[in-house]
């Protein structure tokens, strides 16, 4: 080692020109009277129990990527990390050399230097640096060391604000093996230094902040980031068109009814899941805080499937008869709403004017010719609707018919008055009230959103070495560390788990970060101890120059190689052999998902260790631990940890020991931006057969909910795994995207019922069903129509010759024809009226088993909520 150090500070300070000290022959000699008796392994103090300062400052260069979805920052720069070495240091100008030399650079890996590690790393828990890093090293013994890095941190995202959001990242760095009584982190500024920094795109780094802190006799520094994004990417592509979207939504009911208003509503829908969609991929899954934009997007695809089931019914009232009633109370609330009991109608005004003066003038004249009396009998005793003007308010007439029975007599001529109100109904129709009703439904949305422990010197430190490790080179780390080599090393294993990053359920995957506490004796060690000689009772030796069992994990989908880092160092305690590894650990898992009851899933992994390429009777793991520790725990944004346990196995003659994890999945996100929309649609599906085919969006109203339905499939499929059983929710989806299809293939047929050839013989078994459905049956009006419309028919002509063919007893077809005009016209059935019939029979029918679809799938989901992690 000592010819290596001197080879390389030649190579290095060869290269260099220096102020002091610029003969190589002093430097050859400079370095052989320093560093012929330094150890790295030394601990830097002449008295081992003094603690060591490091102090440090952060160089942050830029912010290379700041993934919200993981939680995961990554950042570049680099450390200055400055301490004292007291077994490095020399007079300013050591005997026997030219010139003083006051500095110089020595290679990392052949000087003690302090094991800086970032504890909340993504990626790995090694120690920080490079063993081609220089340390400047001052004659007074000061050291500085500027390591660059490039750090992959967790960091818990908030995104109560997107994309308006502050974000606050911590990088936490800590002396790994080394309790605060050690080594202990102080920073030397009080912010991040940025003389180096390069704005990011996307995020403005707001603030900084230095906090050291201790846990557990441990000493911890940790730089804080406050972070800021830069939001007008977002506002252009995501939040402007998601708010304009939200007031077109609102203007379907200015759209005039003939110009496909169910479409444009159910389009309105369909954009929404879209850009909801696209939320979800952009933003972690969390439940507590969920995001102001998306509570808005599910507000308002709640309110645009709202609006395409209004827009049915709006059509559907004003597609209405003319000549239907309309129910006293909601002529009175179309009434209020139009002002009719405060302004008269100006047309129906002049109308009764000029009566008034007609009625005058007659009278003055004493004149009534007997044709205008017929008229007058006729048209009362007719049961035709009085003719009343338009109204110039909506465009529509304002209609209020008498109701009359099937003899043409008025029924309850008193019904045009309230009773209690004193007050007339007023006349309005039912385009009136389509029309108001759109009004206000316009109106309503667009206005709403320690102690230290005592240690020898120096020179003791030096022997131990130079007798255990050093000597003759008995000890080897390759070798089984005990006498008898057929004995078997029992290794007690303690694992802590700090954070689960990412839990792929599609791949099968599960990303863990902890520590790995292992410890064992090795006899070996404790060969040539003596402990009058040598007085240390503990010491820290790189893992490198120690055995150590290798740990494997056993069930990784990455690696199988041992776990550790040349850069972890192990402690010896001298007086029993007893040895102790403390190791980090980033590794991922392959963990069997079973997604039948998602977002209500709970999942079931496994975190297996074994040591590799020994059998059971040589190196078996044992644990005075019932549970994986939790206390340094962060909380996963979608996964709650219910429970941990631990199990030791033997198979194939191979020590394991197993960590089992039971995750819950936080399902309050999934629920409003999935099940939430999925749900309202499947309502939406049997509106279908509401919409009046004389609107013409009957089938694609259809086909959108079927495409949208589509659209949702396929994102549940994609978050997933490709396996069996199936989540029941993928069952429903499939299920309503059936009965979708279906209802199309149905709204397609009864539309070519309803414009059948009217001339064209309904069948007379289909004619009975459709009356009895209907209640024509036993209504005596309907009974008759088929009758007087048959009378109403033309008598049979006569031949040419004067002579009835009937009653000179010739025989014709026409006799024939009249009992198919009267079977025709039986009960009043026509195409038009079967297709009506079965809209509505159809409309039953889905709405109920999409409610018993739905109840069938939801509500086995729903009983498996916990509402203690939602």
């Amino acid at each position: 080692m000592k010819q290596t150090l001197l080879l390389s500070a030649l190579c290095i300070f060869s290269s260099f020109v220096f102020v002091n000290g610029d003969v190589a022959s002093d430097w050859i000699m400079f370095y052989r009277s320093i560093f012929n008796q330094y150890s790295k392994y030394s601990f830097p103090r002449v008295k081992q129990s003094h603690t060591v300062d490091v102090t440090l400052s952060y160089y942050l260069n830029g912010i290379n990527n700041f993934d919200e979805v993981a939680g995961e920052l990554k950042t570049v720069g680099f450390l200055k990390v400055e301490w004292k070495n007291e077994l490095a240091r020399w007079a300013e100008q050591p005997g026997g050399m030219s010139a003083a030399i006051t500095d110089t650079m020595i290679p990392i890996s052949d000087l003690w230097f302090p094991p800086l590690a970032l504890v909340n790393s993504v990626n790995s828990l090694a120690v920080l640096g490079s063993s081609e890093d220089l340390v400047a090293v001052q004659n007074t013994g000061e050291n500085l060391w500027r390591p660059a890095v490039i750090l992959s941190s967790s960091c818990s995202t908030n995104p109560l604000y997107f994309p308006f959001d502050t974000q606050t990242c911590n990088l936490t760095f800590r002396a790994w093996d080394h309790i605060q009584s050690e080594i202990t982190l102080k920073a030397t500024d009080t912010k991040v230094r940025l003389d180096f920094f390069s704005p990011s795109e996307q995020w403005e780094l707001r603030d900084t902040e230095i906090i050291s802190w201790e846990r557990e006799d441990i000493s911890y520094l940790t730089f804080s980031l406050k972070l800021r994004r830069i939001p007008l990417w977002f506002v252009i592509n995501m939040a402007a068109p998601i708010g304009l979207l939200g007031l077109l939504t609102t203007f379907v009911f200015l759209l005039p009814i003939e110009e496909g208003r169910v479409g444009y509503a159910l389009g309105s829908f369909l954009t929404f899941s879209v850009y909801l969609s696209y939320i979800i991929d952009s933003l972690p899954r969390t439940s507590d805080p969920m995001s102001y934009l998306t509570i808005y997007i599910v507000i308002q695809v709640i309110m645009s499937g709202s609006v395409s089931c209004i827009s049915v019914f709006t059509v559907k009232l004003y597609m209405k008869d003319e000549e239907a009633r309309i129910p006293n109370y909601m002529a009175l609330c179309i009434g209020f709403i139009c002002c009719k009991f405060c302004s008269k109608d100006e047309e129906i005004e002049k109308e009764k004017t000029a009566a008034e003066l007609e009625e005058k003038e007659n009278d003055n004249l004493g004149f009534s010719p007997d044709e205008e009396n017929e008229n007058q009998q006729n048209q009362e005793s007719s049961p035709q609707p009085e003719e009343l003007p338009t109204s110039s308010k909506f465009g529509v007439p304002n209609i209020k018919w008498k109701p009359m029975d099937a003899d043409g007599a008025e029924i309850c001529p008193d019904e045009d008055r309230i009773a209690f109100l004193n007050v007339e109904v007023p006349r309005v129709g039912w385009k009136m009230v389509a029309k108001t009703i759109d009004i206000i439904f316009f109106l309503v949305p667009t206005c709403s959103i320690c102690q230290a422990i005592q240690k020898p010197n120096l020179g003791h430190v030096k022997l131990l070495f130079e007798d255990l490790f050093t000597h003759n080179n008995e000890y080897s780390n390759l070798v089984f560390p005990h006498e008898d080599q057929l004995a078997t090393i029992k290794v007690n294993m303690k694992f802590a788990l700090y954070s689960i990053p990412e839990f792929d359920e599609v791949g099968g995957t599960l990303s863990v970060i902890g520590r790995l506490k292992m410890a064992w004796f090795d006899n070996f060690v404790i060969e040539k101890y003596v402990p009058q000689r040598h007085v240390l009772e503990a010491i820290n030796i790189a893992q490198d120059d120690i055995w150590l069992p290798p740990i494997t994990v056993f069930n990784s989908v990455e690696s199988l190689t041992p776990v550790g880092h040349s850069g972890y160092e192990v402690t010896v305690t001298l007086t029993n052999g007893y040895i102790q590894w403390e190791i980090g650990v980033v590794t991922k898992t392959g963990c069997t998902v079973v997604a039948t009851d998602y977002p209500f899933d709970t999942q079931y992994c496994t975190i297996s260790f074994t040591p590799w390429g020994y059998s059971n009777s040589e190196v078996s793991i044992i644990t005075d631990e019932e549970n994986i520790n939790l206390e340094d725990f962060i909380e996963n944004e979608e996964w709650a940890v219910l429970e941990s346990t631990q199990e030791l196995s033997v198979a194939a003659n191979r020590s394991i020991i197993s960590y089992h994890l039971t995750l819950k999945r936080r399902p309050v996100f999934f629920i409003v931006n999935m099940m939430v929309p999925v749900i309202l649609l499947g309502m939406l599906n049997s509106l279908c057969f509401v919409l009046p085919i004389d609107s013409g969006e009957r089938v694609g109203f259809a086909t959108n909910v079927f495409l949208t339905f589509a659209v949702y499939l396929t994102i549940l499929s994609s978050e997933l795994p490709v396996s069996s059983p199936l989540s029941i929710m993928s069952y429903y989806v499939a299920a309503m995207l059936s009965v979708s299809s279906v209802t199309t293939l149905i709204a397609i047929f009864t539309i070519q019922v309803s414009i059948y050839d009217p001339n064209e013989k309904i069948p007379t078994i289909l004619v009975y069903i459709v009356a009895f459905i209907t209640c024509r049956v036993c209504r005596k009006r309907y009974r008759r129509m088929g009758l007087r419309r048959h009378q109403t028919f033309e008598k049979t002509p006569l031949e040419d010759d004067g002579r009835d063919p009937a009653a000179a007893g010739e025989v014709t077809d026409e006799d024939d024809d009249d009992e198919d005009d009267i079977e025709k016209y039986r009960f009043g059935v026509s195409w038009l009226v079967v297709g009506k019939t079965l809209d509505k029979i159809f409309f039953l029918l889905f709405a109920s088993g999409t409610l018993a679809v739905s109840g069938y799938f939801l509500v086995p989901l729903f009983m498996k909520l916990d509402t203690s992690i939602a």
